[in-house]
């Protein structure tokens, strides 16, 4: 099963590339949420030696580009996940900072009040 939900073939790999949305799917893509059996196999192809951008160059320029870009978003999804511990850690602690904040507020204002 492919990364786009079908079987590896060239003529679905054609019917990719002819669909008139095809670009704007590749730019648009959630990088961000990249289902784990797509970012298995996206890794397949990152760490084939074959699949790199100067070897396919040589076949094709356009294939290369294809190539960058599923390096860069393997490189990208890899990141991410890796920094989703961290990012989770610092919503929590922003949550916290707008508590304390609150509690805070309401306490200086009954200072404020006790002063006067």
């Amino acid at each position: 099963m492919g990364v786009s939900g079908c079987t590896f073939s060239w003529d679905n790999a054609k019917a990719l590339l002819i669909r008139e949305t095809f670009f704007q799917e590749l730019e648009f893509y959630d990088k961000d949420n990249i289902p784990d059996d797509i970012y298995m196999s996206l890794a397949d192809y990152f760490f084939d030696p074959s699949f790199t951008v100067d070897s396919l160059a040589k076949t094709s320029h356009a294939v290369s580009h294809l190539c960058m870009w599923v390096r860069s978003v393997y490189e990208y999804a890899t990141i991410s996940r890796g920094m989703r511990p961290k990012m989770n850690e610092v919503a929590s602690a922003e949550e916290e900072l707008t508590q304390v904040r609150k509690s805070f507020r309401k306490k200086y204002k009954f200072l404020l009040v006790m002063i006067q």
